[in-house]
């Protein structure tokens, strides 16, 4: 893996892309070119993507590095002036700051469809002119998530853009509900997401015929964006790279602290709190992080417990046994000693534990050690949890979307003390913005300044 020399991460706001970066051809020097540098502390540190709690309240670096970052000349394109001059004759209509709710039909959402609330400003507030560009908001986490009840405060409509934010299938409350099953954001969930593109860029109506421009005229459904939030960066990937109607819709997409690859989902190397110690910082690649010592340390404990939340309904549930890392050999977990955590995941009946697909491998090589008799009825096999990434992992599908979408404007936004991850090499953003470059996609920017 090509590496980074230096990386300065800032946790605040990040004004823009300077002209001249844009217009540079990807590689390192643009790379450290677009680095913002900083040193305060940032993000929501008792968030975690294991345990999903980072879906709701979340710094808001991500809001205000988007609304800086559009108001730059790499984004404020002249193509965009002529979307917008080829939309109206005149000036735009003039739209009083709301926010509606609605269901679109998806096959993913069932009767009901996909929950969808929308939230826009005045035609005075709207960012370009009077128009404003429309924002699809992927949340984190691993729940099916709920819209808002009610308007929600946001920077982003502040800053002059439609909001669109949307229930999961299986997810929301009685008649603000999405329809559907929930499996766990695989492809039922990217589908819902695909289709709220749809309905973003005006190409889907809703339940009641109408289509998103119908309802908020001044909305710029030629300019729609992603954001994405902690794991709900992987949700976007996978949706785009698979979803040629999405790709058509969205022109950019902003990952907030996003854990591309299944074993930073999963937090296989370590929290802020907590690190695995069997992990060298500067060795991962883009296409996983060795442990070379691991099948020799890992241990099962039986006696020990697992926590693993649904994440349908956020109940807990306990599991009896637990997989560390026995640093000192004694053959049982000491204080200190690392615990793998995994993410629930359906098993048929009932929720399975699901490590990373690296950690079932050496779990599967190590099984008759660390076992006496069956595997725990919540292990998936090693076959299960390698489809399971499959439909999930988003770093297996960047240069996919990369050919697919090379005019797709990809940001990333990181800060010095990640929200979870807490290895000091920030892997997660260096393997993510490397595989981008490696795809030889033409604009992707790590913590873009002027």
């Amino acid at each position: 893996m090509r590496k980074l020399l230096t990386i300065f991460l800032t946790p605040l706001v990040f004004a823009g892309c300077s002209e001249s970066n844009s217009s540079s051809p990807p590689g390192r020097s643009d790379l450290h070119g677009d680095i913002a540098p900083g040193d305060s502390n940032g993000g929501d540190d008792s968030s975690n993507e294991a345990d999903g709690a980072d879906t709701q309240a979340q710094p808001d670096a991500l809001e205000d590095s988007i609304g800086s970052d559009l108001e730059t000349q790499d984004l404020q394109t002249a193509e965009t002036d002529a979307q917008v001059n080829d939309s109206t004759d005149a000036s735009a209509p003039i739209v009083e700051a709301g926010s509606y709710l609605t269901h679109i039909p998806s096959s993913a959402g069932g009767a009901a469809g996909i929950s969808v609330r929308v939230t826009y400003p005045a035609t005075a507030d709207a960012r370009y002119d009077g128009y404003a560009p429309v924002v699809l908001e992927v949340q984190g986490g691993h729940s099916p998530g709920s819209v808002s009840l009610q308007a929600p405060a946001s920077i982003l409509v502040d800053d002059g853009f439609v909001v669109v934010e949307f229930a999961l299938p299986g997810g929301g409350i009685g008649v603000d509900a999405s329809g559907g099953d929930y499996d766990y954001r695989g492809p039922n969930c990217q589908q819902a997401v695909a289709d709220v593109a749809r309905y973003a860029a005006g190409n889907l109506a809703d339940n009641d015929g109408h289509r998103l421009p119908e309802l908020v005229p001044n909305a710029l459904t030629s300019n729609v964006g992603m954001t994405a939030r902690s794991n709900g960066g992987n949700l976007a990937i996978n949706t785009l790279a698979r979803h040629a109607e999405a790709r058509a819709a969205v022109k950019w997409l902003a990952m907030w602290e996003s854990p591309i690859g299944d074993q930073y989902v999963t937090v296989d190397l370590g929290s802020n709190d907590a690190l695995n110690s069997v992990y060298t910082p500067g060795t991962c690649t883009t296409t996983g992080c060795p442990w070379p010592s691991l099948a020799d340390l890992i241990e099962f404990d039986p006696e020990g417990t697992t926590e693993l939340t649904n994440p349908v309904n956020n109940q807990p549930r306990v599991l009896d046994g637990s997989f560390f890392v026995d640093s000192n050999e004694s053959g049982e977990q000491d204080p200190g000693e690392f615990q793998f955590g995994g993410i629930a995941g359906d098993l048929g009946p009932g929720l399975g534990w699901y490590p990373s697909a690296d950690l079932s491998l050496v779990i599967q090589s190590e099984s008759e050690r660390l076992f006496d008799g069956d595997r725990p009825d919540w292990l998936p096999t090693h076959q299960q949890i390698a489809a399971f990434w499959n439909d999930r992992d988003g770093s297996k599908q960047i240069e996919a979307l990369s050919n697919a979408a090379p005019d797709l404007l990809v940001l990333y936004i990181a800060t010095l003390t990640d929200h979870v991850q807490g290895q000091p090499d920030h892997p997660h953003v260096l393997t993510t913005m490397d595989a981008f470059l490696d795809a030889s996609h033409p604009w992707v920017r790590l913590n873009p300044d002027q």
